[in-house]
Order: structure tokens, then sequence, then C-alpha cells
């Protein structure tokens, strides 16, 4: 993925853990990302993506939905 520009990366559904993964591991490519109706197991494996799910506070999680709600 070096010959790639950086991008705003959008992930739907199935395709939403290939992008959140992508995300995690080429992460100096990725401007943003938008995940939607993806089903993503934040606790498979000891990724980048587990480690920053274990790392972050629950009230991350909260404030995070009450923004997206209002």
């Amino acid at each position: 993925m070096t010959s790639v520009a950086i991008v705003n990366l959008v992930g739907l559904c199935q395709g939403g853990w290939m992008a959140a993964m992508l995300a995690a591991r080429f992460p100096d490519k990725i401007a943003s990302l938008v995940l939607a109706g993806s089903p993503i197991d934040t606790h498979a494996g000891n990724g980048p993506l587990v480690k920053m799910v274990k790392e972050s506070p629950m009230s991350f999680y909260g404030n995070w939905c009450k923004a997206a709600a209002d």
C-alpha cells in the first residue's frame, strides 16, 4: 500500500471489518474512517484494534454514542 495516496475510507456492512483492519494496519494512509452497520468483534486476537478498545475508557464509547445521537 506504499503507492496509495491518503484516503477517506468508508466500510459498509461486512466491508467494515476490512476497512477497520486496513486503517489499523496503515494509519498513515487513512485520513478518516467511517463504519456503517459493520459487525466487528473487538475482542478477536491481539491486534491494534483490540489494544485500542482495551485501552479506551468505557466513557469514551458512551460519549461517542451520545455525540452521534445529537
